[in-house]
């Protein structure tokens, strides 16, 4: 008679084995890694979604994490008054950080999605009113270290 085939390396024989390990709570994986984030890191802070979601083929993969509505609103409020220059400095950067309680990297993460997601339309619907007022549009820097417009 043989032996049963050694699961040591099957994804199931992982799973069962790990809820062998802590059966009085079947999602401890997910629990352990949000506990690594950090007590104080912003996404605690603001309620935000932490964690792991299952896919297909039972590989588990990070839940897509939102800012807070406060958080998003002083970034796209920033982002409304800076239109033609998207680029925030250092410095600004740092007292976004500050406002907003998130880290400054995300700060410039968000910058970096924005500025292809939300920019164009906000860029469109801004022209469309300056074009009713008779105003010159807003033409945007494509990086931060474009020139000035009145050097051009």
């Amino acid at each position: 008679m043989s032996s049963p085939p050694d699961n040591s390396s099957d994804t199931r024989g992982r799973k069962r084995r790990r809820a062998e390990m802590s059966p009085e709570s079947p999602d401890t994986d997910a629990q352990e890694h949000d506990g690594e984030e950090g007590a104080g890191s912003a996404s605690d802070k603001d309620g935000s979604r932490n964690g792991h979601a299952s896919s297909e083929g039972g590989a588990r993969r990070r839940r897509k994490q939102q800012h807070s509505d406060g958080v998003t609103r002083i970034l796209t409020d920033w982002l409304q008054s800076n239109l033609a220059r998207p680029y925030p400095t250092h410095e600004e950067k740092k007292e976004l950080q500050r406002l907003t309680g998130i880290e400054f990297q995300q700060v410039g993460y968000w910058f970096t999605n924005a500025r292809r997601r939300i920019l164009p339309e906000m860029l469109k619907v801004e022209n469309a009113k300056r074009r009713a007022e008779g105003k010159p549009p807003i033409v945007r820097q494509t990086d931060q270290w474009a020139r000035p417009l009145a050097e051009m």
